[in-house]
């Protein structure tokens, strides 16, 4: 049974937001279901990926991601292919992810960084 989350943000994006093909379409949520249940359901904590370039981010990224963790695998690919795509895309997700995180703030009071943002992997 298909969530009710991933057929609104699906039909929100129609394609994969990295490059556009819309083949088994994954809806991806930038802060994981898991950890932030309260954004489990919202639209805006989503982003709608092919199944390559989800299994891609989740290859690099394992456990409870963040909106900043998907912003960062973004960044760099965008600095590895220069698309003018990608550069919307992350002008566009950083405004939400800062939106889903002052949430968290005005939700948890002062939130402490360091359990949102995680040093890069290498």
């Amino acid at each position: 049974m298909k969530s009710f989350f991933a057929e609104r943000v699906k039909r929100r994006d129609q394609r994969c937001q990295i490059c556009q093909s819309n083949k088994n379409l994954r809806a991806h949520h930038l802060y994981g279901a898991k950890a932030y249940p309260q954004f489990a359901n919202n639209v805006d904590n989503g982003v709608t990926l092919c199944e390559k370039h989800h299994l891609e981010f989740h290859r690099r990224y394992k456990g409870n991601t963040t909106g900043f963790d998907f912003l960062e695998w973004l960044y760099e690919r965008h600095q590895k292919d220069g698309c003018g795509r990608s550069r919307k895309l992350l002008v566009q997700l950083f405004g939400r992810v800062m939106s889903l995180h002052r949430q968290l703030n005005q939700t948890n009071g002062s939130y402490p960084w360091k359990q949102v943002i995680r040093p890069a992997s290498k």
